[in-house]
């Protein structure tokens, strides 16, 4: 017996039962799953047509996946005939039934004709998520109508949080759309940048020469000249005093990025430090003001008794404040009193926060301690293997380690699988390599490795691979091969 025989007798029943709320009772999804393992397919249609009629929201997509899978093609046909003659059938199931049965076409063509005039958020949010699993360039402009019609932070959030990935759906007029959330999401600041480097390529320089009127004016203002090579002009846009909310990490991180394109690592890291303890509350107790750290560094350089027992309070008061573990691993070395290798611990040790955990082994590579710094990054990656700047930060301690095919290794993968959002890595990474390159006296292999970058399709974000490549080699005092790469042009980014 077809579906379209079991459809006919209920009638107006199942129409009811299509938006009838329900819960998806487990039981007999597996019930079906089972018997389809154990090659009882007849058993296994009874169970997902059962659950299709109670549970239509769940079980519909439910028995067109099986159909497709392992039943007769002429029931599938049969089946999908019979959803699509439904009546008031709602467009995110039709599509999800569409989807489940294996017509990805079917379904996103339905869509096209559904969204046209559509102004309900549900639907074109799950019409925006479709074309977006389904590589779809709709995605992007429906992921814009959603912004462009956010009432409240939470439905810019997911409506940005989609459009990051199309930033070629933006254009100049849509910028006004932008400006409202963009600045205070609540999304990686690297992430929105790379967005807006990639927008302001496609958007137009606007034709008068007048100064920004906004925030928002003003950071569209800095990344094209950031992406002109003007680094001192993408500063000067940018403020210096960076304040505590959203909008200053954006700040914090256009800053960076250009201070490391200048070669100003000192003053970038600064601001990087600054960027990491930021989301710290401030603590009300005067014992932990900006002002309480200098008597006890001053007792700490004074080689005082009673400075250690200090400086371990005020560590465990400001987790995120290098500078007292600093402090107090010199005031070791210098007493001999207790392991400079051992400090970092007290904010290490059941800690949770990879950036956290990652800054422990910052300070340890830095003081010296470089083997320990790499059991503190191999923590810290556990949490979260991909972070570009704990990957950079460890193949850093590899380099003092000698270590150097593992340390060129995590380089060369950052450069060419990607480095999250986080282009102005890209200086960072050309100038480690080529550290690297001098210690083993391998410069023309490194300069044949970077030549062959330019030839192959790199992720987004490695659009400004040839000016970073030139910009490195005249801080080598390279010039010739400064004005070899300015000639070469990457291939287009992968999708």
């Amino acid at each position: 017996m077809t579906w379209v025989r079991r459809l006919r007798p209920y009638g107006s029943l199942l129409i009811v039962a299509l938006f009838w709320p329900s819960a998806a009772p487990a039981t007999e999804l597996e019930e079906a799953v089972s018997l389809t393992a154990a090659g009882d397919l007849a058993g296994a249609e009874r169970v997902y047509r059962s659950f299709a009629e109670t549970h239509p929201q769940e079980g519909l997509p439910a028995l067109g996946r099986f159909l497709s899978l392992a039943g007769d093609p002429g029931e599938l046909e049969d089946f999908l005939d019979s959803i699509h003659k439904a009546p008031n059938l709602t467009v995110d199931l039709h599509a999800r039934i569409l989807l489940q049965a294996g017509r990805t076409d079917e379904a996103l063509n339905q869509l096209r004709i559904a969204i046209g005039n559509e102004a309900d958020p549900a639907v074109l949010r799950f019409a925006a998520g479709v074309f977006a699993r389904a590589g779809a360039a709709e995605a992007g402009h429906l992921y814009l109508r959603l912004l462009r019609a956010a009432q409240n932070a939470d439905e810019a959030h997911e409506a940005l949080s989609g459009l990051l990935s199309y930033p070629e759906a933006v254009g100049a007029a849509d910028l006004a759309a932008l400006a409202p959330w963009l600045l205070e999401a609540d999304l990686p600041a690297e992430e929105r940048l790379a967005f807006l480097d990639a927008v302001v390529k496609t958007c137009p320089s606007p034709e008068t020469d007048a100064p920004p009127k906004t925030a928002f004016e003003s950071l569209l203002h800095s990344v094209r000249r950031f992406g002109q090579g003007d680094d001192q002009g993408a500063l000067a846009s940018a403020p210096e005093s960076l304040s505590r909310d959203p909008s200053g990490s954006l700040w914090a991180v256009q800053r960076i990025r250009s201070l490391h394109r200048q070669g100003a690592t000192e003053e970038a890291g600064r601001i990087a430090a600054w960027l990491l303890a930021k989301e710290r509350p401030a603590s009300p107790d005067p014992a932990v003001s900006d002002d309480a750290p200098m008597p006890i560094y001053a007792a700490l350089d004074g080689k005082a008794p009673e400075a250690e027992a200090q400086a371990i309070l005020l560590i465990q008061d400001r987790p995120y404040d290098p500078e007292p573990m600093r402090r107090l691993m010199r005031f070791y070395k210098e007493t001999g009193r207790g392991d400079p290798a051992s400090v970092p611990a007290l904010v290490s040790q059941g800690a949770t926060n990879p950036q956290l955990i990652g800054q422990c082994g910052y300070v340890l590579a830095t003081e010296g301690f470089p083997t320990q710094a790499l059991v503190e990054y191999d923590r810290a990656l556990a949490l979260d293997s991909a972070d570009p700047f704990l990957r950079m930060n460890r193949a850093a301690c590899l380099t003092r380690l000698e270590r150097w095919e593992e340390a060129q290794a995590v380089y060369r993968n950052l450069l060419e699988v990607g480095h999250r959002g986080r282009p102005y890595h890209i200086h960072e990474l050309i100038l480690r390599l080529w550290v690297i390159a001098e210690a083993r006296s391998e410069e023309a292999a490194c300069l044949a490795y970077f030549e062959s970058l330019l030839s192959r399709p790199l992720p987004t974000g490695s659009f400004e691979l040839a000016r970073d490549l030139a910009g490195v080699m005249r801080q080598l005092q390279r010039p010739s091969d400064a004005e070899r790469f300015e000639l070469l042009k990457p291939s287009p980014a992968s999708p």
